[in-house]
């Protein structure tokens, strides 16, 4: 009989205790997280097919940067008292080294720039309130200035007291297992944690946000220091000397990531919401950043000037102007499509078009011809296919209202997945465009377009 390490009786007994077999009359049976968190690798593939791990190293700040060299990839299925051990390695072995002198050494110490710590929260996090009702894995994409790890499953914590006490599970047995062998913190206080060790190492708050259409939690964990000397030669020559140090970093961080909104404002500068909205309207007001969206779509991005200032475009992918949030306003439809596939004549915010192939120029409809529901979105996938497209574009090409075609077919695709985003890091991307869900980015030529 095997004795327990930690209470001294049988294991059967501590498994059972932890939710992680069950006894069924003279029989011990495990328990879906006991599948989960102890399982053979072929019990779980059989049991969760899509239960993984997902480690993509893109090149590059965006997805599709680089479409000859997309990425590399590891996949770890196993339980995930080995799995979440070997998924920390390889993302601790893939991070920049700093150099540390401890005190009173003689020998120096190359530690990695985003402590262990954060990078142990986050996973556990994700592994813990993720939805296991969702036959999708848990990804974590390394861009090369930040990390993101995306799991199925909304918070059911409200998004305002994330970090906060209090914690509210999705999965008890898994987070109990967890807390006994010190990789999670059960109290609602590993967020907090992990933006105080971020803060202490010098590096941006994480970024958490939560989307509860997608059924999707997104917890983004930043490489670089909040200001180099790159960057205060970037905010003098926008502002000369007339920013204080939160409104630096709010600025540092539109630049990063092309918006903030009062949730990561307050993140970063540790401020109230009053406080927050007061700094962004104070940003806004000097010029610096423009409004976008409205409610809880409200966010601010760098104004034109800010992003053309002389040496730091290249910051922005090339991209400038201002960014239009999905849902916005509707753009005037003027195009129209020429015979035998030519080239489409577009609105004055869209850039041309390569030529349609002749398949799919035959079947765009004409000016008030109705196709029913299931032809439409067919023949959207179709377009997709053949090359990412913005909503605006799409709505050109089909005679459609964009407004209409967002609300009644692109949404529900996106939610259905059978379309995603081009820039799913960004949904609020000036760029945005739609591709399908199971399409291969190297067949797109988006990037080209822009």
């Amino acid at each position: 009989m095997k004795i327990c390490g930690y209470c001294g009786g049988p294991v059967s007994r501590k498994l059972e205790a932890l939710s992680a077999v069950r006894r069924v009359g003279d029989e011990v049976k495990p328990t879906l997280a006991g599948v989960v968190l102890f399982g053979k690798p072929m019990a779980l593939q059989r049991l969760f097919p899509a239960l993984r791990m997902d480690y993509v190293r893109v090149v590059g700040t965006q997805w599709l940067d680089d479409p000859e060299s997309r990425f590399t990839s590891v996949d770890i299925r196993q339980p995930l008292m080995l799995a979440l051990p070997k998924m920390e390695a390889a993302i601790v072995d893939d991070l920049p080294r700093g150099f540390r002198l401890p005190e009173g050494e003689l020998q120096s110490q190359q530690v990695p720039l985003l402590p262990r710590k954060v990078i142990r929260e986050a996973l556990a996090n994700a592994v813990m309130h993720r939805s296991y009702q969702d036959h999708s894995p848990v990804q974590i994409v390394r861009y090369s200035n930040r990390i993101e790890i995306l799991n199925p499953g909304f918070s059911l914590k409200d998004m305002s007291s994330l970090g906060a006490p209090g914690s509210r599970l999705r999965n008890p047995a898994i987070a109990a297992v967890l807390h006994e062998i010190n990789w999670a913190e059960t109290k609602g206080s590993g967020i907090r944690t992990m933006r105080r060790l971020a803060a202490d190492a010098g590096l941006q708050l994480p970024e958490f946000s939560s989307d509860r259409q997608r059924n999707e939690f997104r917890a983004t964990l930043f490489l670089h220091h909040l200001l180099t000397e790159e960057d205060f030669a970037w905010l003098k020559n926008l502002s000369g000397d007339s920013v204080s140090a939160d409104e630096a970093k709010v600025l540092i961080y539109a630049r990063e990531t092309g918006a903030v909104d009062n949730t990561a404002c307050r993140d970063f500068s540790g401020l109230d919401t009053l406080q927050a909205s007061n700094l962004l309207r104070r940003l806004r007001d000097k010029g610096l950043l423009e409004k976008q969206g409205a409610g809880n779509r409200t966010h601010y991005v760098l104004l034109e000037r800010a992003r053309d200032n002389p040496g730091m475009g290249d910051l922005f992918g090339g991209v400038g102007g201002k960014l239009e949030p999905e849902g916005g306003k509707l753009e005037p439809e003027g195009g129209k499509l020429e015979p035998e596939g030519g080239n489409l004549e577009l609105s004055s915010n869209m850039q041309a078009l390569p030529p349609l192939p002749e398949n799919l120029a035959l079947r765009l409809l004409d000016p008030g011809k109705r196709m029913g529901t299931l032809g439409l979105r067919q023949l959207i996938l179709d377009l997709c296919s053949w090359q990412a497209l913005r909503a605006d574009e799409l709505a050109t090409l089909l005679h459609k209202d964009k407004k209409y075609l967002r609300n009644k077919h692109l949404t529900p695709m996106v939610q259905a997945k059978e379309l995603s985003f081009l820039y799913p890091e960004s949904p609020n991307h000036k760029w945005q465009a739609y591709l399908p869900s199971n399409a291969s980015p190297s067949r797109l030529n988006e990037g080209n377009r822009l």
